[in-house]
């Protein structure tokens, strides 16, 4: 469908930008999102100065008991060392309803913080080739690497990332009946191994934190 879509929810400069970025199916599900922005109220809020982050908390007004969150790295200016000038660095949001990952388009967590930032397009970041009407023109963005980053924040980002990453696998193995039963058996292989690691990093955890008695306290 060449025809641009009727512009109907109540962020029109943000469907507008999604109908002129993405394919005509896939828009139409970057509208429902848009649309179920508007159940959303803010939960909380919480800044870090160190790497200009901020977690944000949402839920539905009306299912308050499933708080969703939102952590956000603001834009900014970096030098690029290699051609001597500055550039900006769009902003990257991970969402922890993992709708991002899972199916590549922001989620409605997601609009709702780009309304309070009175952002009129969609962030780059947020934007997957595959999905855009001219697959060329969209670029691909690094996230954080975790550097001077509070644990909460940390776990999320990781957590998007590491889902982002597992999708083009899962989606690959799921067409062949060989690769299906290949990856169940790596995948219980490495749960069992990370699982192992985050026990001895527990217990190292608990071993630094207990304090050892002095001879004059025994």
């Amino acid at each position: 469908m060449n025809s641009f879509p009727v512009i109907e929810t109540h962020l029109e400069d943000l469907e507008g930008h999604a109908a002129s970025t993405y394919t005509y199916d896939v828009y139409k599900w970057v509208k429902k999102e848009i649309m179920k922005e508007k159940f959303l109220v803010t939960k909380g809020f919480q800044a870090a100065a160190e790497d200009d982050h901020s977690v944000h908390k949402m839920v539905n007004f009306k299912r308050q008991q499933y708080v969703h969150e939102v952590v956000y790295y603001h834009g900014k200016l970096t030098t690029d060392e290699e051609a001597l000038e500055e550039a900006v660095l769009p902003p990257i949001m991970v969402c922890t309803c993992n709708m991002f990952q899972y199916k590549g388009v922001p989620c409605r967590h997601m609009f709702m913080l780009m309304k309070q930032e009175n952002m009129s397009k969609i962030p780059r970041s947020l934007i997957i080739k595959r999905w855009t009407r001219n697959a060329g023109s969209v670029c691909d963005i690094e996230y954080p690497d975790g550097q001077n980053m509070d644990k909460e924040a940390l776990e999320v980002s990781r957590f998007g990332a590491l889902t982002g990453d597992c999708n083009r696998m899962c989606s690959c193995a799921s067409k062949t009946t060989k690769g299906y039963s290949m990856l169940k058996k790596e995948i219980a292989r490495l749960t069992a191994l990370i699982e192992g690691l985050v026990k001895d990093n527990e217990q190292v955890h608990v071993c630094d934190t207990t304090t050892i008695p002095s001879i004059s306290d025994r």
